[in-house]
């Protein structure tokens, strides 16, 4: 099998993803940025240094994922920036302390990793 050659040596053919390839694509997608979203809000609105330190290793790890779904989904024709779930930002945005930092674990750190891992 022969490649054409073109100006970007990392340039791969992109092929159309099945309807259930997109759907996690793209919950995937929302639930990276929710986490994201919600882990910046928690470094805002927690007191609690064990949720901060969380919250930060979310960022790193939940951003470098984002990276990486991106140059797949790009790759793919799927060009929408994922944005973060509105309900669940919503629901943490007004919070501070102690109740802040209970609906950020219950909501992001156990439920997101539900929703994300089917």
């Amino acid at each position: 099998m022969q490649r054409a050659h073109s100006a970007n040596p990392n340039a791969v053919q992109s092929q159309k993803l099945s309807a259930s390839d997109q759907a996690f694509m793209q919950d995937a997608g929302t639930a990276g940025a929710t986490e994201i979203a919600a882990s910046k809000l928690a470094l805002k609105n927690s007191n609690d240094k064990q949720v901060k330190n969380f919250a930060q290793r979310m960022i790193a790890d939940h951003t470098k994922l984002a990276r990486n779904l991106d140059v797949i989904a790009k790759r793919h024709g799927i060009t929408a920036p994922p944005s973060a779930d509105s309900s669940v930002i919503g629901n943490l945005q007004n919070l501070n302390g102690a109740e802040f930092d209970k609906a950020y674990i219950q909501q992001v750190a156990v439920g997101g990793h539900q929703k994300a891992g089917g």
